[in-house]
């Protein structure tokens, strides 16, 4: 199959070069194709052999498509030295002398990738100039977008990791984009500068300081270039006047950036500017004075009410840090932060931690506050997962003496709402209640819904040990419940019963053994007799009955092995797909356990195509024929070759169809 896609490859190499091959194929095409490429050497000898030196001769896509090939080599291989300087310098110059300031940036891109690899290589390469004035130009052009930008980043990056170029030569011009660039969303040119700031001079440094007040666009880079030419200099001056700044947050960023390195001459300006932020606060605050921190704790407090733009994060990390509270600060915040908590109810329990002591004596009013709201019409659903994290956060956060959240949710348990009564059943679970598992059964019986039954069966199933005595009641009548659910969870639970106790009683079991529909119980008390018996389930009308007989099947395979060519026969081309799907794994497991199947099944499962077929049964069919490993491990080799496959044929197609829209670049 390798060399398969190596001759199609050589042919697709030789038909880049015609005349039609921009308007048949399009870039996007290359990239799908290059993306599941696998290079062996072979891969690799082919595209070298396809190299021309120059690209002069052929169309612009046959050169991006060699190029891209190169590029993608040059990351999984190696190359030998007189192959880089005798076949790919010379073709990459070619490629690059034919590029133009106006070219799309994807070219460019190309350009920038291969002269990071070159240079981190270590090999010469005569356009190593022309990429360095490209790329100090494309940072910091609007018009290449993106990706143009991206990487001539990466490029410039390297040259300053390896030396290989003097911060003379590019620190000027990477500077005047930094003042170019301050409007911009995007800051490409602040971080480059950043690794070079040991060779900026003094009046490199002031001139980057003067450009901060009057910057639109807050970046991360550019304030941290900023405080470390501030630090150098020792100039701090330009600070002082916040009103001469254009955007607030670079000159606060900034300031805290210093205060973290420890310039804390600057906490005074921070703690009273009216703009600072709580991230702002928390980074000064271990340096305030007690007598400080207990006069500014309350007013920053405040501050929450006014700033309605605020990360939780923010918030989070404030209740951390300047934790704990008094219980008037406590009480303070809770009543500023109550739309907060309506929204992101997980910082009410940040706070309840931190103050344990205001958490109690608050503890009545906040359960009310949650039972409320659950109370009011009309209901808000997402209400109901609120109030009840509230709840939650109660019974985490609260003394141990406090004991009303639970008689109130208890209460839930017969409310209208079946959203409402089924989280009070899961709430009852989690916390434990013994006492609540009677209910919880007579909720499983008689509850009108079906989502809160549902709910009340999962409780009874995982506390099963405490639910035994309930067991004749629920599976006499719920084995029979007209809803298709709740009779599965009944037979689960059933199954549960068996695997701890060993038993059901005898009516339980008659009505297990003598039901129509094969059950999921079967695989914990299945014997050969009823495997035979289970073999008129694959023929039911039912769906649901063929895939509980092929659970049950599967999971006894050993048993069920004498009667597999007449279950796979019929199975594997089953009208119901999820049926199929099981046939054709019930078919792997065969293979494992046996070594093999009929040579008829093997023909089946060997010659089932796409066309028939979800791709969830082709999956599977590779997983039974153990093809799935080999697949991938050879980089999708089929993949690559239908599609191949499909570029020639477009290639040699007399008429242009309406999918193949001439490529635009």
């Amino acid at each position: 199959m390798v060399s398969k896609v190596n001759e199609q490859l050589k042919l697709f190499l030789d038909a880049c070069d015609q005349q039609m091959f921009e308007a048949r194929i399009a870039v996007s095409d290359i990239d799908r194709f290059i993306s599941g490429v696998n290079f062996g050497t072979g891969t690799l000898q082919v595209i070298l052999d396809s190299l021309p030196n120059s690209v002069k001769d052929i169309s612009r896509l046959a050169s991006y498509l060699r190029m891209s090939l190169l590029v993608t080599a040059f990351e999984n291989n190696e190359f030998q030295p007189t192959v880089i300087m005798n076949k790919v310098v010379p073709f990459t110059k070619s490629f690059v002398d034919q590029l133009q300031p106006n070219s799309d940036a994807a070219y460019i891109e190309l350009m920038f990738n291969m002269a990071v690899i070159l240079e981190r290589l270590g090999y010469a390469f005569p356009w190593k100039p022309k990429a360095v004035e490209w790329s100090l130009k494309t940072i910091g052009k609007n018009g290449l977008g993106e990706v143009g930008r991206r990487g001539a980043t990466k490029f410039l990056k390297t040259l300053i990791y390896g030396g290989s170029v003097p911060a003379s030569q590019i620190l000027p011009e990477l500077i005047e984009t930094v003042a170019r660039s301050g409007d911009q969303f995007h800051d490409w040119a602040s971080g480059l500068v950043l690794m070079l700031q040991d060779q900026i001079s003094h009046n490199m440094a002031l001139q980057i300081i003067g450009m901060a007040p009057n910057r639109d666009m807050i970046s991360m880079d550019f304030c941290k270039l900023v405080a470390a030419m501030m630090v150098r200099e020792n100039l701090f001056s330009a600070l002082c006047n916040r009103k001469q700044w254009r955007n607030a947050m670079v000159r606060l960023t900034i300031m805290k950036l210093l205060v973290e390195q420890g310039m804390t001459q600057l906490i005074p300006m921070m703690v009273d500017d009216p703009e600072a932020l709580l991230d702002h606060f928390v980074v000064v605050y271990s340096h305030l004075s007690e007598e400080a921190k207990k006069a500014n704790i309350e007013k920053w407090i405040m501050r929450l009410d006014n700033q309605r733009v605020c990360p939780s994060t923010h918030v989070t990390l404030f209740i951390s840090t300047c934790a704990p509270f008094s219980l008037q600060q406590s009480e303070l915040m809770y009543i500023v932060m109550m739309d907060r908590f309506k929204r992101n109810p997980v910082l009410l329990k940040y706070l309840m931690e931190a103050c344990p002591v205001w958490a109690s004596k608050r503890a009545p009013c906040i359960a009310a506050l949650a039972f409320n709201t659950l109370m009011a019409q009309p209901l808000d659903p997402a209400c109901v997962d609120w109030a009840f994290k509230l709840f939650d956060y109660l019974q985490d956060c609260a003394s141990d003496d406090y004991v009303y959240v639970i008689p109130l949710v208890r209460s839930l348990l017969y409310n209208n709402e079946k959203f409402i009564r089924a989280e009070a059943i899961r709430f009852l679970d989690r916390y434990g209640v013994d006492d609540a598992l009677e209910e919880i059964a007579k909720i499983a019986l008689s509850d009108s819904e079906q989502y809160t039954r549902l709910a009340a069966m999962d409780v009874l199933s995982a506390n099963i040990e405490k639910s035994v005595q309930f067991k004749d009641i629920i599976l006499a009548q719920l084995l029979f419940d007209q809803d298709l659910c709740v009779r599965e969870k009944a037979i689960l639970y059933a199954g549960k019963l068996i695997q701890i106790r060993g038993t059901v009683s005898n009516e339980v079991q008659k009505l297990l053994e003598n039901r129509k529909c094969p059950l999921q119980l079967l695989r914990f008390t299945v014997s050969k007799t009823q495997i035979s018996a289970l073999l008129g389930a694959t023929l039911s009308l039912s769906s649901e009955s063929r895939l509980a007989a092929m659970d049950v099947l599967s999971a006894n395979i050993e048993k069920s092995v004498q009667f597999k060519d007449i279950i796979l026969a019929q199975l594997l081309f089953d009208q119901d797909l999820c049926v199929r799907e099981k046939a054709i794994l019930y078919a792997g497991k065969l293979i494992q356990i046996r070594g093999t199947v009929s040579n008829e099944v093997q023909k089946l499962l060997e010659n089932r195509k796409v066309s028939d077929d979800d791709e969830a049964c082709l999956k599977a069919t590779d997983i039974a024929l153990g093809r799935r490993l080999e697949r991938y491990d050879t980089g999708h080799i089929d993949e690559v070759d239908d599609f191949l496959s499909q570029l020639l044929q477009r290639l040699s197609s007399s008429n242009i169809g309406s999918d193949n829209i001439p490529d635009c670049f």
